[in-house]
């Protein structure tokens, strides 16, 4: 995970810990959510397609309702919600990497490309 420092944030990925999930790695394997902030300041929230493959089958309504509520806070207060997933540590989302342009991480670009809207 990078630390955002001081730096304006641009993108934060999030990867899926299930509950017994005690690795301390980040990995890439499970990233499902990536928010982008565009040049405009808007925010583009993406989730792997097959996110629900990758989450154990009673998250998936806990996740869903994070969804939404991530779609809804985007509008309401986009610079506060890419600091506040910047830096979570604990739950079934956590913070895999922060930056300030995905153009600088080709693999999290890719995965943003082929992630779907919400």
């Amino acid at each position: 995970m990078s630390d955002s420092g001081d730096f304006p944030i641009g993108y934060c990925a999030l990867e899926y810990r299930a509950p017994d999930d005690d690795s301390v790695s980040p990995d890439p394997n499970k990233v499902i959510l990536i928010i982008n902030r565009s040049a405009e300041g808007e925010l583009s929230i993406r989730v792997h397609p097959n996110w629900r493959n990758t989450a154990r089958s009673d998250d998936h309504a806990t996740l869903q309702a994070l969804l939404d509520d991530l779609k809804e806070r985007a509008s309401l207060d986009p610079e506060g919600l890419l600091k506040q997933l910047s830096s979570l540590s604990v739950g079934a989302l956590q913070t895999y990497n922060v930056g300030q342009s995905l153009a600088d991480r080709p693999a999290l670009l890719q995965l943003f490309e082929g992630f779907q809207e919400i």
